[in-house]
């Protein structure tokens, strides 16, 4: 008898939390016309130049992947999470999450994934020369 009332306590919690997080998506993602509309520079930026595509859509996620890495934008309560995961040449496996608030400026979340580029090209710079000039 115990383990039915605690089964409907779980199955309870679990239904109002998945509750909550749908209405929460639909009122700040799917009412935008969804996640490639709402962050649509964001991703346009990283599909710059066709490196990377759209290759799922969710209505909480999109992911774009091209040239061994992916890149990964979920919709996490009221935050987007950003996550880079690849190869980058002479670095090699990279991965990197920034979680930027609903609201936040697209071009301000472009501008943060170029430092990290700049200094991922930095990097490979360092490593270059010291190869190249032995230092």
């Amino acid at each position: 008898m115990w383990i039915i009332a605690v089964l409907v306590v779980i199955g309870f919690i679990v239904y109002k939390i998945n509750s909550e997080y749908s209405s929460n998506v639909k009122e700040n993602v799917t009412k935008y016309g969804g996640m490639l509309k709402k962050y649509e520079d964001f991703v346009d930026y990283l599909q710059d130049e066709g490196t990377f595509k759209v290759a799922k859509v969710t209505k909480d996620s999109v992911i774009l992947a091209g040239r061994g890495a992916t890149w990964t934008l979920d919709y996490v309560g009221n935050t987007l999470e950003v996550r880079f995961k690849g190869e980058v040449p002479l670095l090699g496996f990279q991965k990197q999450l920034w979680t930027f608030p609903d609201g936040f400026p697209q071009n301000n979340m472009i501008a943060t994934i170029e430092e990290f580029i700049k200094g991922q090209i930095q990097q490979q710079d360092q490593i270059r020369d010291s190869k190249l000039y032995g230092y």
